[in-house]
């Protein structure tokens, strides 16, 4: 499944090409005397490092876990279990020790990004298309991890270099967000004329990706964004809404992608290079997550505490009967998407609301589930799960396809939404009402996307997170959302060793 981060040899690489450090840098002496400036020799290193890049994706504090916080949690189709600060609008600062974690693993992806961007060129290659892919990939995950931190912080600084001093980092001024976009654009118009339409090793970058990227970044840039200073909604450039939809077009030309005719099938792990999927973050299970495996350990937040179905169940997250509800009864996302009930170690079937099931589970990543007696499972441990990360998908293409088309009045407009509607079994939508079909389009996004890191997003560039119904306020504690969180506050800890950070607005 997991193709390309397999190699153990390059954690010191990741290390030295980074401002922070990590323990297992002392179990690695045989590589003592390696460093980036003697490391980057050959096609071999190259690659190595290139994978680094990807592995920082993995981590705990990035996909494996924290984008659920940033993304999922603080809309109305998920809630914790644990009084979650995110899901209750209660974050400040650093005080939830999620954010900081966050900006770090960010900063460390950049730093392996720019590093191999900046020390590839000088390397000998026998195919030159091969280092030019390399580099094409670094910079489609550079644009990546940028993409998401101008979203989620706004002004942000802006380095693309390689930096080798802590000094470097503790003086890094903001940049406006206009700027971020222009180096993101210039990534991936570079990874457009550079990556393959297809990989020899699943899980690599794409000229599909970067296509789908690239026009999620124009989608997101006529959309709405927080002021960073004054606290206004600012609506975007509404000619970018055009070269979505253009970019988002080739994508579709492409002919590479497809729906699934099963939506489940898009999440089956015997499935990872399905026609749907067109970038996720790869994991691997039965490596020992623990012991510096691939595996993924988001997975067994969904599981119910108790219920004997997985080797490790954590029941962090449940999804509102509410939200489960505004499913259409005849829409195949919903039971795909969702467990209502399961079979105990007993052979017994529980159902919600019975405990330990006290609210649907979301169901599309429970890779490693064994319902019934003597269940076998192949996680070794709670850090050992197998299912991916959906970064990019073609659904997500045919929607925002829809989105633009219907900002500018297009006649084919609703062609991508009632695409993914018709898989699910639901009747194409009629309407030619902009605004009716604008909420339409957002509702499909919540049923086929729920889970998987779009939802705050999709409520901060539509200019909706405000609205009553976009989040979820029966619970002990809970505030609800005001004009500041179309941000997240720039961390605490940051600003306290960068003056010259400035906060976002409200924070």
């Amino acid at each position: 499944m997991n193709n390309i981060i397999k190699q153990y040899s390059f954690w010191l690489l990741i290390i030295l090409t980074s401002v922070a450090c990590d323990d297992s840098f002392l179990d690695e002496k045989m590589y003592s005397q390696l460093g980036p400036a003697n490391f980057y020799k050959t096609e071999a290193d190259a690659i190595a490092a290139l994978n680094g890049v990807y592995d920082g994706f993995q981590s705990d504090d990035y996909y494996g876990r924290t984008m659920w916080h940033l993304a999922d949690y603080p809309t109305e189709m998920h809630y914790s279990f644990w009084s979650d600060a995110f899901d209750r609008y209660t974050y400040e600062d650093d005080e939830n020790s999620r954010l900081y974690p966050f900006w770090n693993a960010a900063w460390r992806i950049n730093n392996r990004a720019n590093t191999v961007i900046d020390r590839v060129p000088a390397i000998s290659f026998n195919n030159e298309q091969i280092k030019k892919r390399i580099i094409g990939e670094a910079r489609f995950l550079r644009a990546l991890n940028y993409f998401n931190l101008v979203r989620l912080f706004g002004h942000i600084p802006l380095l693309t270099s390689e930096t080798t001093s802590i000094v470097e980092n503790q003086f890094m001024e903001q940049v406006s967000r206009n700027e971020v976009y222009k180096q993101i654009i210039q990534d991936l118009e570079y990874a457009e004329s550079h990556l393959p339409e297809m990989q020899e090793e699943a899980g690599r970058a794409t000229l599909g990706a970067a296509k789908a990227l690239l026009g999620k970044v124009y989608l997101t840039m006529a959309g709405y964004a927080l002021n960073c200073s004054s606290g206004e909604l600012e609506k975007g450039d509404a000619r970018y809404y055009q070269m979505a939809a253009n970019k988002l077009q080739e994508v579709i030309d492409l002919n590479i992608y497809k729906l699934e005719p099963v939506y489940e099938d898009v999440f089956d792990v015997d499935n990872p290079t399905g026609k749907e999927v067109i970038f996720s973050v790869q994991y691997l299970a039965g490596t020992g997550g623990y012991n510096g495996g691939e595996g993924n350990s988001w997975t067994p937040i969904w599981v119910p505490k108790g219920s004997g179905i997985a080797l490790v169940e954590w029941k962090s997250a449940g999804t509102p009967i509410t939200f489960f509800n505004s499913y259409p009864a005849n829409d195949q996302r919903r039971d795909a998407s969702f467990m209502t009930s399961y079979i105990d170690g007993n052979g017994a079937t529980v159902e919600y609301p019975n405990s330990p099931l006290v609210a649907p589970h979301l169901r599309k990543f429970l890779s490693d589930i064994q319902e019934g007696p003597d269940p076998s499972f192949s996680a070794i441990d709670g850090k050992d799960y197998g299912c991916d990360f959906p970064v990019l998908r073609y659904a997500d293409v045919l929607l925002m396809y829809s989105e633009a088309l219907n900002e500018l009045g297009a006649v084919n407009k609703r062609s991508g939404i009632n695409e993914v509607r018709v898989r699910a079994g639901l009747n194409p939508v009629t309407t030619d009402n902009q605004e009716e079909l604008r909420q339409k389009i957002l509702q499909e996004r919540k049923w086929e996307l729920t889970g998987e890191g779009h939802g705050w997003f999709d409520y901060t560039r539509m200019g909706v997170l405000l609205e009553p119904g976009n989040s979820n306020g029966d619970k002990s504690g809970y505030l609800f959302p005001t004009q500041r969180h179309y941000l997240y506050p720039i961390p605490f800890t940051a600003s306290e060793i960068n003056q010259n950070l400035d906060q976002n607005f409200g924070w």
